[in-house]
């Protein structure tokens, strides 16, 4: 990912997850990440869509994308 920042010249804040102290399991702890850091969406691989709960994102005012 920082190769890539920086062969992009992408400049922006980085947070580690363990600093906000996240709260919740798999896709709460998702959204739990998202609120603390200001977030409104989550994207992510198809992988993701068979455990990917994404009526849970829509009713927090979060929303979640799959792109594949």
């Amino acid at each position: 990912i920082e190769m890539l920042l920086e062969l992009f010249d992408i400049k922006i804040d980085k947070i580690f997850s363990s600093s906000i102290n996240p709260d919740g399991r798999k896709n709460e702890l998702l959204i739990d990440i998202l609120k603390k850091v200001g977030g409104i969406n989550y994207l992510s691989g198809t992988g993701s869509k068979s455990y990917m709960r994404t009526d849970l994102f829509e009713s927090d005012q979060q929303r979640s994308q799959v792109y594949g």
